[in-house]
């Protein structure tokens, strides 16, 4: 590892650029100490890639979990695991539990985006409806005030039309009295 470490460092300084996989953790954390390195992971789920490079990600080692599915003899597999230190697999074991929990923290971040948008398609849709009821109420009230004003011309027509008969008759203003 520190020969690896040692190259890479020698490299950089001759202002190279260098892509690298390795399975070794202490590459991996060389993106932490030194700001020339920036480390990516390859997402995994379910055992199987996504092929979707995930920067910034430090990333387990699948190898086991691709050499289960290139169909490697079991006793192969149990070997190599049995071959990795404890350090090593409790290392795994929790980057692969941090990377099952980021991802459904990833799922329940896009159901709540997919919920806010279909709140404010909700919060649209109402205030188009109230625009529209507010319309209905507002046409309402001036059918009601051209109702009222053509009543009020008629009540104002048939007393222009009494008043008429009342000067043009004669009649006493007893007679006027008692309607």
């Amino acid at each position: 590892m520190a020969i690896a470490q040692a190259i890479l460092e020698a490299l950089l300084d001759r202002n190279c650029r260098v892509a690298i996989t390795t399975h070794y953790l202490e590459l991996k954390q060389l993106a932490s100490t030194d700001d020339r390195f920036a480390v990516a992971g390859m997402q995994f789920k379910n055992g199987k890639p996504t092929y979707k490079l995930l920067p910034g990600v430090i990333g387990e080692s699948f190898a086991l979990a691709v050499a289960e599915r290139l169909k490697l003899p079991p006793a192969v597999i149990e070997r190599a695991y049995a071959l990795l230190d404890t350090e090593t697999r409790q290392m795994g074991e929790l980057i692969r539990d941090l990377e099952d929990q980021k991802l459904l923290v990833e799922e329940k971040a896009d159901e709540l985006r997919k919920r806010e948008y279909e709140m404010r398609e909700l919060k649209a849709d109402m205030k188009k409806q109230q625009e529209r009821l507010e319309a209905k109420q507002l046409n309402a009230r001036r059918e009601e005030a051209k109702k009222f004003a053509s009543k009020l011309e008629e009540k104002e027509k048939l007393l222009e039309d009494i008043l008429q008969k009342l000067k043009g008759s004669g009649a006493s203003k007893k007679v006027i009295a008692d309607r």
